[in-house]
């Protein structure tokens, strides 16, 4: 059974949560239409300040635009520094904690935009010599030494692209959306292997759905 790790420019997760959720709005299948704030702005500022980038020039944004019984659908803008993250390839799945997780959405999203910004990219530079033990007898005694440079990694200025998709995702939620349900999730994805080791990258959008309160019975 494969480990996943979290990592990368783009997950984000809970970071200013509310009760685990991004921002939390009433359920539209129980108040019979979508709120008029139902959009989520990751804030990537620290992504942004580690690259020399312009400021919101990586934030992430969802907007849930269409629940009923049986469709969701949300418009979402990714910006990432590698050009995996194109909602025409990532893996979207929608969550519904209590009933599970739906895929094969539906992806209406155009070509991506490349934004090329002079800021900071990282470069290796040799910070000096060590000398190392290259090989030891049976008593772990060093019978060989070695001397070799030292590397360190330093940010430099330079032009970092920036790269942007656009588009919409809807899903047939098979009735797993219903009025009783408390939070939304939309999970963006990509998995890559770095050695033997698979490693998720993407961001997840959470909406929670906030009880309806009822007026003093007449």
């Amino acid at each position: 059974m494969h480990r996943f790790l979290l990592v990368g420019v783009l997950a984000t997760f809970g970071a200013g949560c509310v009760g685990g959720a991004d921002v939390m709005i009433y359920n539209p299948l129980t108040v019979g239409r979508i709120p008029q704030q139902t959009e989520i702005v990751k804030d990537m500022s620290y992504v942004e300040n580690a690259n020399g980038l312009p400021p919101a020039s990586m934030v992430q944004r969802a907007k849930l635009t269409e629940l009923d019984a049986k469709h969701a659908c949300f418009d979402v803008q990714l910006h990432s520094l590698k050009p995996d993250m194109d909602l025409r390839r990532v893996t979207a799945v929608l969550k519904e904690p209590e009933h599970g997780k739906i895929e094969g959405a539906q992806v209406m999203a155009r070509e991506p935009v490349v934004h090329s910004y002079n800021g900071l990219v990282t470069e290796t530079q040799q910070s000096g010599m060590e000398t190392v033990c290259a090989a030891r007898d049976v008593n772990n005694i060093c019978v060989r030494w070695v001397t070799r440079p030292t590397y360190v990694y330093v940010k430099v200025p330079g032009v970092v692209n920036v790269y942007e998709s656009v588009g919409r995702l809807c899903f047939d939620h098979q009735g797993y959306v219903t009025v009783k349900s408390e939070r939304l999730i939309l999970d963006l994805f990509n998995v890559e292997m770095q050695g033997w080791m698979p490693v998720k990258h993407g961001v997840a959008f959470r909406w929670g759905f906030a009880a309806v309160s009822k007026g003093p019975d007449k």
